[in-house]
């Protein structure tokens, strides 16, 4: 196989790969994907969500503490996305023994 037949091999696959790359990217973009980026877990991270986000706050029992439990989700068709967070106590944050004990709980 010589270096022009090479080339024309190689220049065959790669449009079909870009073909492919490019089928992706517009099923990504479909109106039913509407990304934004919000601030979750109290404004410490940011997320990006494909539709309106749903937020919902309970008390979680973990070893001994009470902490409120956030989860932010937004589902498009069968597709779910969901970032859940709770604030470590007071107690903890300076306490690495404490924060290791809320981890395993």
């Amino acid at each position: 196989m010589g270096i022009s037949s090479l080339f024309r091999f190689v220049l065959k696959r790669g449009r079909a790969l870009a073909a492919i790359a490019l089928v992706g990217l517009a099923a990504a973009c479909t109106p039913s994907y509407n990304w934004r980026e919000l601030d979750v877990a109290g404004g410490h991270a940011r997320a990006a969500f494909p539709a309106k986000v749903e937020s919902e706050t309970r008390d979680l029992a973990l070893g001994g503490e009470t902490l409120k439990f956030t989860l932010e989700t937004a589902s498009v068709g069968e597709a779910f996305f969901a970032v859940g967070s709770a604030p470590l106590p007071p107690g903890h944050r300076g306490d690495p023994v404490a924060r290791r004990a809320a981890g395993l709980a």
